[in-house]
């Protein structure tokens, strides 16, 4: 295992959030975690989920909601900032309409929207995974969703269309947004690396972009980008590891025009080494800093802002590491 670096010259700012009492009499409130961001005109919009349980020591999780029997809970919230980081507004993403899901292989009877990473801002879109708490449909499938102000007080999911995969019953989770020439692109897999073009309407998927790089990037799942950065794109990866507890840890990669991956960072935590999960990143509006949302331990949502000359020191060749060959 490679060293494992801080993420040095940052700063952490909590997202600001009224979150939801899980009921009236028990007194606790939901947890935020897994914030994703996007850059705005005027400041920044932030998906934030928050949770209805907590991490014990060692690991396990514990339900806070006395009414959920055992089953978790997710609720989302759409935040709005100016550039300074001043909330402007706050409202609960519904999901209330499910006669709206299309093209699932089973249908839903419930579902949770999970770790949310907003790519749109006009109308608000974002994609991420659903989970089925019922036993049949006890996996997670990959979908886009859109949706608008419905009146003065909710926003109401106005669509939903599953994105399709090259296999249905895989567990997906993961897939990154990103536009290109104008139309919705998702970093699939890393090895092989693969890239799909998206249909919005029908939620097809087309293969653009594949090939095998020369290291072994097995391990590898999306968290956050793709962002433009020196003339190519910025992406983090995270990695988990299991040894009595989990353990999350990131890395930045560069690719270049054509999506190879031709720099890596050596892995690093954010806080501490734990369940730490970065959900989504943009560049800030003065253009000399990065922002990542990140979870730490499904109870805390965070806003980690890192200069990009610490991001481009943390880079190196890959060519600099011994090939998987």
């Amino acid at each position: 295992m490679d060293d494992i670096l801080p993420l040095s010259n940052t700063t952490f700012q909590s997202v600001e959030i009224d979150l939801p009492m899980i009921c009236e009499a028990h007194g606790s409130f939901y947890n935020p975690t897994n914030p994703s961001i996007i850059k705005t005109d005027d400041g920044y919009a932030v998906i934030c989920r928050t949770v209805n349980f907590m991490h014990t020591e060692k690991k396990m999780y514990l339900l806070i909601d006395p009414q959920a029997s055992e089953t978790s809970k997710t609720r989302n919230f759409l935040i709005e900032y100016t550039k300074d980081f001043h909330r402007l507004s706050q409202h609960e993403i519904a999901n209330d309409n499910l006669t709206i899901i299309k093209n699932l292989p089973e249908k839903l009877e419930k579902f949770e929207i999970e770790d949310a990473r907003i790519f749109s801002t006009n109308p608000i879109r974002f994609i991420s995974s659903i989970y089925s708490p019922d036993p049949k449909n006890n996996n997670f499938s990959q979908v886009g969703i859109s949706f608008v102000l419905n009146n003065s007080i909710d926003y109401h999911i106005e669509d939903i269309v599953v994105l399709k995969g090259p296999n249905l019953e895989l567990c997906e989770k993961n897939w990154l947004p990103f536009f290109q020439d104008g139309l919705l692109h998702v970093i699939y897999y890393y090895d092989p690396f693969v890239i799909y073009a998206v249909d919005e309407k029908n939620g097809k998927t087309t293969k653009c972009v594949e090939y095998r790089p020369s290291l072994d990037f097995s391990s590898f799942r999306g968290s956050a980008g793709p962002v433009p950065f020196d003339d190519g794109y910025l992406v983090v990866v995270h990695e988990m590891f299991l040894n009595k507890k989990k353990f999350y840890f990131h890395r930045f990669l560069y690719l270049d025009r054509e999506f190879n991956i031709t720099k890596i960072s050596l892995p690093f935590i954010y806080r501490h080494k734990g369940i730490e999960f970065c959900c989504g990143m943009t560049i800030d509006h003065s253009g000399s800093n990065l922002l990542m949302g990140v979870g730490i331990e499904d109870s805390e949502a965070l806003i980690v802002t890192v200069d990009l000359d610490t991001v481009r020191s943390t880079l190196q060749p890959v060519d600099n590491y011994q090939s998987k060959e």
